[in-house]
């Protein structure tokens, strides 16, 4: 008779999403774990669960990076250069190497005091556990070490790039949205198969592409006016493989599509800066917000970013068309914008 199989040990790990959007990385993660065990906040941006398939802790979409988290009880970090919490560690740093064969490229070391001699010790350790260089600034394999908790805690990055960085993002655009923001604001839509989705504001397609991820849909549109967004646009698309998104030149302003048509919007309309003018973003909103309830039936969703909060809450206020589900803020690249879900009345 075979014996059974040992029971797969259990690993803490901690992923790392953008403030403010906690709440949707966390109903993301308890999807993919079935309810099975608890999600823990361990602080602003962060949340920690045990896995025993750490191929599930690269699937998620709003999470942006995810960590293999180990804790020692020591009072110093030089402690970690000893026999027995060293030999754990670099058991745990081989784990991880060992799940992407020949993609890690060097070790880094991210550490207060990381130019120390005891930091540049316990960096050359580990890199020579994995047959890798130390890069303290390129390095894939990312290794955190602070303390906590009454002792120093070790993380190490699961993959070699952030999973906010999405193979298919091959050609940029400026002010591109964040591929895990995009990926809340569909989360925030209620996706279903029958939508007829439209980004209104497509820039490079962040938010379009993260709608076909999400599931099926029967159609989904990416409309800019400008002619190279729509290029950049395309070559991603083709990059993730041909999704079903289609591109459609069109004003935001004067979408080319009838009355009624559309059942789920999207969008991060440019901004200050990115528009010219902040005058020109002021022009460009009441028309915006008229023009998705005219596309829009009643009960449609409509996900809008902006940094711009006071104005966008003045147009919001006057709008006879829509009505504020919820209201969110969160912390991007230094600023705060805010993330409204809108009903179409």
């Amino acid at each position: 008779m075979a014996r059974p199989s040992p029971p797969r040990r259990a690993h803490t790990v901690e992923f790392g999403t953008l403030v403010g959007l906690e709440d949707l990385a966390a109903e993301e993660l308890g999807e993919l774990l079935g309810g099975k065990g608890p999600i823990d906040r361990t602080r602003p941006g962060f949340l920690r669960v045990r896995l025993h398939d750490l191929s599930l802790a690269e699937r998620p979409r709003i999470a942006g990076v995810a960590y293999l988290v180990s804790h020692f009880e020591v009072p110093r970090p030089k402690a970690l250069l000893g026999s027995q919490h060293l030999d754990a560690l670099t058991g745990e740093l081989r784990h991880v190497v060992g799940r992407h064969p020949g993609r890690f490229t060097g070790v880094r070391l991210g550490a207060a005091g990381a130019s120390s001699p005891v930091m540049q010790r316990l960096a050359a350790a580990l890199a020579e556990s994995v047959s890798l260089p130390v890069d303290p600034d390129d390095g894939d394999l990312v290794v955190r070490v602070y303390p906590d908790a009454g002792g120093w805690t070790a993380a190490i990055r699961l993959t070699p790039r952030p999973l906010s960085a999405r193979p298919w993002q091959v050609v940029g655009f400026p002010g591109a949205l964040e591929s895990t923001v995009a990926a809340a604001m569909v989360r925030l839509g209620r996706p279903h198969a029958d939508d007829v989705f439209v980004d209104p504001c497509c820039g490079s397609g962040t938010i379009a592409i993260e709608r076909v991820t999400a599931g099926p849909a029967r159609g989904v549109l990416a409309v800019d006016l400008d002619s190279y967004a729509l290029g950049a646009l395309r070559n991603n698309i083709a990059a993730a493989g041909s999704v079903a998104v289609t591109p459609v030149h069109g004003d935001a302003s004067r979408l080319p599509f009838g009355a009624a048509q559309v059942s789920s919007m999207a969008a991060n309309p440019p901004w200050g800066h990115q528009m010219g003018t902040p005058e020109l973003t002021r022009e460009l909103y009441p028309s915006l917000l008229a023009e998705a309830a005219r596309v829009t039936r009643p009960g449609s969703r409509f996900v809008l970013l902006s940094h711009q909060v006071r104005w966008t809450q003045r147009v919001l206020a006057e709008s006879p068309h829509w009505s504020i589900e919820r209201e969110r803020s969160l912390t991007l690249r230094g600023h705060h914008p805010r993330i409204w879900t809108l009903v179409r009345s």
